[in-house]
């Protein structure tokens, strides 16, 4: 018997001959991502799957091919010293993209073997040209030709200059005696709660009440990411940032690229790291690599681009902070490049810096992951505030961050936690009937894309027939369209179900009945408010340990999913007070409406 595995779009002539494959018996399969082919109505398409344990095998064996090609010597010195510009090395830069890269590669690998294993002939149409035909096996290679996306083009270009236009404006009201600067991002920008009315306000997701609470010696630099051009999504200038909230003085990074790229100085720079890099390149192209490792260069090769245009921010920034007299700088999402290239060039001119952290740490999170050789030059701030002991123990264990360096201050948004449970309102008073309880999904964009549809099916299937409970897709902040859900919605028959993507998070969890996600910290959020919480974890990883702590019940199909919410909302399973407790204190520090007030007093002794 034969098969048919479809990971790109197909031309008409493909489509024909799987159409001909299939009346001839071939099973066909599609990836996650692909739309089925209109010409293939009719068929019976099913979904490319890989075996779980697989999946893990394969995470953590890029993990390791990772840090230890940043550590493998070459000429008396590590890689990544190799790959350097200045003082910093661009492999920090590119680990964290490199990491899904070679990842999808052994998923499809992997996949190609498992198939072949269970059919006698397949057929692959792939865009990755990392497999040759086989007598068994044969590939069908077309290179993805995706063109640029126009729309974001425009929208990107024309912000970029809106913005250096009103960032040289800003430049010249700027307040004298500025000691602290705070990384900000229109990508993080969502609905808050403002701490004083309990109005909902366009602010940062991460450092919202940091951000409040910063008085006039803070500078806010807002720092607007570059979108991938070629992507099909719609792509948005956040307008929540596109004026001082409350008055905070705000300059915009696009003005000081700017100036960067005008400077003489400066692109002579960028040409002498250019060269640097060239020369890098080649000479460990000429050496005696691991196939893996090998793979590894060719991608960092085939980012030079990019890295030019990291060296030009890192000099641009760095040139900034020179003429300037701050003392600190404080990001979220401390370790993404367009991030930590700020943080980089403030190090350099000796301010001193501060990591918040925004997600899970765990011996999987690649970006927080080190190796003793990457502490010789440390390439993560002076000083990291983490939500609690559990966290700092995770980057001090797997990503070998000095002791000191760590400091459990709990998590910023909770200090909202105390006046919410106070007022006790619920959000969906006229949007859901009383009498139905409330499931939400905290949904997240999962690289694993089949994973992802996998447990929206699932959860779908789980509560369509509930006709007691209404389910709310709150929606990840870097999730723009709900139509995904909707979809899958209608393919299953759920009808009981609402996507929200305006509602502020804490709102959202203090108005439900019960939480579940799949391996989203904001699961551990539901746990804050006493919310029963169930994990949707299909690959047993418990990534969260919300489990392995007796806080979350692990669903590992629509079936426990649906047995779970039914106990929970029946009574015969409930929370353990004890063990919820006793998270809040390992992994969120305190609750107590003072968190911002531990991280100033941080961000201050380093003045």
């Amino acid at each position: 018997m034969s098969a048919i595995l479809i990971y790109r779009t197909l031309s008409d002539k493909e489509v024909a001959f799987v159409s001909h494959k299939a009346a001839e018996g071939a099973r066909v399969f599609l990836a996650a991502d692909i739309e089925p082919p209109v010409k293939l109505d009719g068929l019976e398409l099913g979904s490319i799957v890989l075996n779980e344990s697989k999946k893990n095998d394969a995470n953590y064996g890029i993990v390791q091919d990772l840090l230890s090609f940043g550590d493998k010597e070459v000429n008396g010195k590590a890689i990544r010293d190799h790959l350097s510009i200045g003082h910093r090395s661009i492999w920090y830069y590119h680990k964290y993209r490199i990491f899904f890269t070679m990842r999808d590669r052994r998923y499809r690998a992997l996949e190609i073997e498992q198939y072949a294993s269970e059919y006698e002939n397949l057929d692959v149409f792939t865009e990755q040209a990392s497999q040759e035909s086989t007598p068994s096996i044969q590939i069908h290679y077309k290179m993805s030709t995706s063109s640029l996306n126009l729309n974001t083009v425009f929208t990107f270009v024309t912000a970029f200059f809106s913005r250096c236009v009103a960032g040289w404006l800003q430049s010249l009201h700027l307040s004298k005696g500025k000691k602290h600067v705070i990384i900000s991002t229109p990508k993080a920008v969502g609905p808050y709660i403002d701490l004083e009315s309990l109005q909902t306000v366009p602010d940062d997701l991460y450092l919202g009440y940091l951000m409040q609470g910063a008085k006039d010696e803070f500078l806010f630099l807002d720092n607007m990411h570059v979108p991938k051009f070629k992507s099909r999504e719609t792509y948005k200038v956040d307008s929540g940032h596109s004026t001082n909230i409350e008055g905070r003085e705000r300059l915009y990074g696009e003005y000081i690229l700017l100036r960067g790229w005008l400077s003489s100085k400066i692109r002579k720079e960028r040409k002498q790291h250019a060269l640097h890099l060239a020369a890098a390149y080649s000479t460990l192209q000429n050496q005696e690599l691991t196939e893996t490792h090998r793979q590894i260069l060719s991608l960092v090769v085939g980012l030079d681009q990019t890295s030019k245009l990291f060296s030009l921010k890192y000099l641009s920034f760095r040139a900034f902070f020179n003429s300037k007299s701050y003392k600190t700088i404080t990001a979220q999402d401390e370790t993404a490049a367009w991030t930590k290239l700020i943080l980089d060039a403030g190090k350099d001119e000796n301010l001193s810096t501060i990591g918040v952290q925004h997600g899970a740490i765990n011996d999987l999170n690649i970006a927080y992951l080190f190796t003793k050789g990457d502490h010789e030059t440390p390439p993560i701030p002076d000083k990291t505030l983490v939500w609690g002991q559990h966290w700092k123990n995770m980057a001090t264990t797997y990503g070998n961050y000095p002791n000191d360096s760590v400091i459990p201050v709990g998590q910023i948004r909770t200090d909202i936690i105390p006046k919410l449970e106070e007022a006790r309102y619920n959000i969906f008073e006229r949007s859901i009937p009383k009498e139905h309880a409330i499931l939400v999904f905290a949904t997240q964009p999962q690289p694993d894309k089949a994973l992802m549809r996998r447990a929206t099916i699932d959860t779908f299937n789980a509560v369509k027939k509930m006709t007691n409970l209404t389910l709310v897709i709150k929606m990840h902040p870097r999730e723009r369209d709900p139509k995904y859900y909707h979809l899958i919605a209608r393919d299953v028959g759920c009808e009981n179900y609402l996507v929200d993507n305006t509602t502020d998070l804490y709102r959202v969890i203090s108005s439900c009945d019960l939480m579940m996600t799949c391996y989203s910290v904001v699961g551990g959020e539901g746990v804050y408010f006493n919310k029963p919480l169930i994990i949707l974890d299909h690959l047993k990883l418990d990534y969260c340990n919300f489990h392995e702590e007796g806080v979350a019940k692990q669903a590992t199909s629509s079936e426990e999913l649906q047995s779970f919410i039914s106990q929970f909302l029946n009574g015969s399973l409930q929370i353990d007070t004890q063990r919820y407790e006793a998270f809040k204190s390992k992994y969120a520090h305190k609750i107590d409406g003072k968190v911002v007030a531990r991280c100033m007093e941080v961000i201050k002794s380093l003045a």
